[in-house]
Formats: C-alpha cells, structure tokens, sequence
C-alpha cells in the first residue's frame, strides 16, 4: 500500500501547524467534481519531493531565515516515534480538513538561497552543492527534463520506507532520511559559524 504524508512544523514560541499536501486549487476543483491535475501535488512522499514541486517550494519559503521544527510526517509513522519527537500521531493525522493548511504555488526560487541549515546538529546542505550532485535528466513525450529531488522532506520524513511511494533503500544516502526530522532547520543565504556540512545527496536506484 501506499504511504501519504502530511507536515508539522513548530515555531520557537512553540506554535504548531499542520499542513496536507494537496494545494488549495487541487481541493477547490475536487469539490467541483473534476479535479484539475496540474494542481496535483502527490500525497506519496516520491510524488511530491521535487526541487520544483508546489508544495514542497511554498513549505520551504516558509522556512527563508525563518527557523522551525519540522516533520514530514507518513500515516505508516509509529506513535512512539512521534513521541519520541515531542508530537502525537493523531494531531498530524486525526484532524479536521479545515484545520490543515493548503498552500498554492510560488513564484519562490529554491535558486535564490544558498543553505538549508540544521540548527539542532548544527549543520548544514551546501544547497548549489547538492543540486549538482543530485539532478539527472529524464526524457517524457519526447522531452527532456532535469529532475532533483527535494532534500528538506527526506531528511525530515518519519515512516519512510514501509509503504509505495517511498524513498526506498538502495537510493543514495538512504541512511540519512529521516535523520532531520523535527529538528529545527531554515533556508538562508548566511551560514552560522562552526557549523559542518552535510554532504548528502538523493537519487533514486
């Protein structure tokens, strides 16, 4: 089966929000009784952790200078592991649609910022650096297209590798998903002193 995922993230003042994957157009053309597949995200971890993907563009604006804990969050995650992270399984998933927030597309550009940081290790992701390492070109319908994969939701999923759609082992640095997760990250273009690189990059095998 399938494995979806939904994010929490947590300021410093200790706010929570929870986001659901899907977009606010996606929703609204649902409703309408034709969904509009151009707004469609993937709730599937693989579906939607895209260096270009709306969803996981918009979450890290979110995060430009601006640190919070964060957790991509997969409906296959142990209670105990969330635990283990300061939250409750049934507050990332057992909510009412109304009380998630659904985010749109951005004209923000992962270009424009220089390092995903890890403020709780004290690291962080050279992120021109792990571009170059991690996109690849695929040929569709004649074609061609350069793909990467979005490093902030792999280092912070939770449940990753139990279900389809997942990041599964065989693929570069696999030992690092989840790694991150919960911790308190940001995007920024100024690096903290004394603070070590991560040299992770993610391809699929």
């Amino acid at each position: 089966m399938g494995q979806y995922y939904h994010v929490i993230t947590e300021d410093k003042n200790g706010k929570r929000e929870y986001f659901n994957v899907q977009n606010q157009k996606w929703l609204e053309s649902e409703k309408r009784g034709s969904p509009d597949y151009n707004y469609y995200n993937g709730l599937k971890l693989m579906e939607h952790s895209w260096w270009r993907n709306d969803f996981t563009t918009a979450l890290a604006e979110r995060l430009v200078d601006n640190p919070k804990k964060v957790c991509w969050c997969g409906d296959y995650a142990e209670e105990d592991e969330c635990k283990a992270l300061g939250f409750s399984y049934d507050e990332v998933w057992d909510r009412e649609d109304e009380d998630y927030i659904y985010v749109d597309e951005t004209k923000f550009k992962m270009d424009s910022v220089k390092y995903l940081i890890n403020n709780s290790k004290e690291t962080y992701v050279d992120l021109k650096d792990y571009y170059k390492k991690s996109k690849f070109t695929e040929e569709w319908k004649g074609k061609k297209y350069t793909m990467c994969i979005f490093p902030i939701s792999l280092l912070t999923a939770l449940g990753n590798n139990r279900g389809g759609g997942d990041y599964h082992e065989g693929g570069t640095c696999f030992e690092d998903v989840g790694t991150w997760a919960f911790d308190e990250i940001c995007l920024s273009n100024e690096l903290p002193e004394g603070y070590e690189k991560l040299d992770v990059f993610f391809k699929e095998s």
